[in-house]
């Protein structure tokens, strides 16, 4: 596995994919997933939270997330904050 912050620049995540990770880490339970398929590349993006924290009042989850591409799989690790005005930022 490596580092979701190498993947979500690997794949080059548009906005529109970006939105539904933002939403997925927003408003999925920890340790359920929320799926998605890019329309445009076929892409399947899988997010899963797996632990959410209050770190100095910015909340941060540490996640999972799958990306299918071409029927293979890449997985990673990662944790986003979520900033000031509400979007989630990718730490690692």
């Amino acid at each position: 596995s490596s580092a979701a912050s190498d993947v979500y620049k690997r794949q080059s995540m548009d906005e529109v994919n970006r939105m539904k990770m933002s939403q997925a880490l927003e408003n999925t339970k920890t340790n359920h997933s929320r799926s998605w398929v890019d329309p445009d590349t076929n892409t399947k993006y899988i997010i899963k939270p797996t632990k959410t924290t209050d770190q100095n009042n910015v909340i941060c989850r540490n996640f999972t997330m799958s990306v299918v591409i071409d029927g293979k799989i890449q997985v990673a690790n990662g944790v986003a904050c979520r900033d000031p005005k509400g979007n989630w930022v990718i730490q690692k």
